[in-house]
């Protein structure tokens, strides 16, 4: 049970560490967005 319990935490992390992976690769390509030149974006 204990060990079941170890590795559903360890497993919570890594998701953890996944999302915030995530959101901070999606915050970096809104900020590129943002600052290329309007003539090499995609909208």
């Amino acid at each position: 049970m204990h060990n079941f319990f170890f590795k559903a935490t360890k497993w919570k992390k890594k998701r953890k560490n996944f999302i915030c992976s995530y959101f901070i690769l999606h915050m970096f390509m809104l900020y590129l967005y943002k600052n290329v030149p309007l003539h090499f974006s995609v909208a």
